[in-house]
């Protein structure tokens, strides 16, 4: 078996992670006058989005055993929602830049695949889990939140201006089945952290998806509160949610500080190997999507000196997208370099 065939039976069903992080640090680049960071990443992900879909298409063609398989695994199939957060945050790049039309394309795909993962991934995980306890809940479970919070984003970015009672409903409805899906998820999650024995193996870049899909939930609620037209549900949603996203705002903002522990205890403590992996791209995203919402909140909460902190936090975003950008590239150079000539 060659090493592409190898790469295409083996691929990552969470990859899309990476354009998912490259295009909310583009948002955030553009958000913050960094026109030439946002266009590049803009370029990368009109790239990398159709190559994933066109590998995960080839894939489920030539080795659909091998997709079953991860589908039906209860640690495995909730990774596959990062399609639909890659789909709706290029979605929301492309509404910057005019392409309305191709964005709704793209929400529409999204919203169908959220469907489909969500009714499988909690049959899976009902029929299934076999383990039956708390080892298999790990921070990927969260980009469930995600996907369901980028489809509120996305909605409300093309729907800007002509927002009516149906579309505000449909975006209400996402954005609470998200924050209920949330505190399931955490609170589980927070069990097995503090309750259970965590090995340094057990801490990866996914525990970061826990700030970002708090800090996603910020992001829609903000939206939800200062793009809302005035009819009486909408008003009436309106304390509620910016209540509800004042407070994923500070957890989301806690959580940072204990993730850098975490990582530190992990890489510089236990010693463990630092060295490129598809899923840290799940710590690129949060970085990301936390700078553009705290960029947003402080418009909602009238608190100017919250700006310093998107100022500081794009950067944090931009030289950890760069790194895993070098990463990407040696692990392939290095890939190249094991195979055997034919």
């Amino acid at each position: 078996m060659t090493w592409r065939t190898d790469r295409l039976r083996g691929l990552y069903p969470g990859y899309f992670a990476l354009v998912m992080a490259t295009g909310i640090v583009s948002r955030a680049c553009d958000l913050l006058n960094v026109p030439l960071v946002a266009g590049a990443l803009f370029a990368v992900n009109l790239i990398a989005f159709p190559v994933l879909i066109g590998a995960t298409i080839a894939r489920a063609v030539l080795y659909p055993a091998a997709l079953w398989s991860d589908l039906i695994d209860p640690k495995v199939v909730f990774t596959f929602f990062t399609i639909v957060a890659a789909a709706d945050v290029l979605g929301i790049q492309l509404v910057a830049r005019g392409q309305t039309a191709v964005a709704q394309a793209l929400w529409v795909f999204a919203l169908a695949v959220w469907i489909v993962l969500s009714y499988l991934s909690f049959s899976v995980l009902t029929l299934r889990n076999e383990r039956g306890d708390a080892d298999v809940i790990h921070g990927g479970w969260l980009v469930t939140i995600v996907g369901a919070e980028s489809l509120v984003l996305l909605l409300l970015e093309f729907s800007a201006g002509s927002l009516g009672a149906v579309q505000y409903l449909v975006a209400a409805v996402f954005w609470g089945i998200g924050a209920v899906m949330y505190a399931i998820y955490v609170t589980l999650f927070s069990y097995r952290l503090y309750f259970t024995r965590i090995t340094s193996e057990d801490f990866s870049p996914l525990f970061w998806v826990i700030m970002g899909a708090a800090a996603i939930s910020v992001n829609a609620g903000v939206s939800l509160v200062l793009d809302a037209p005035a009819t009486p549900f909408a008003v009436a949603m309106r304390s509620f949610v910016s209540g509800s996203t004042s407070v994923f705002w500070g957890w989301a903002t806690w959580w940072i500080p204990f993730l850098v522990i975490l990582g530190i205890w992990k890489y510089a403590v236990k010693r463990d190997r630092l060295s490129y992996d598809p899923s840290m791209w799940n710590v690129v995203f949060p970085l990301g999507m936390y700078t553009v919402a705290t960029y947003h909140f402080h418009r909602m909460v009238g608190v100017t000196q919250l700006q310093v902190i998107p100022k500081v936090m794009i950067w944090a975003a931009v030289t950890a997208w760069a790194a895993g950008a070098v990463g990407l590239l040696a692990s392939f150079v290095w890939s190249l370099r094991q195979t055997p000539a034919e």
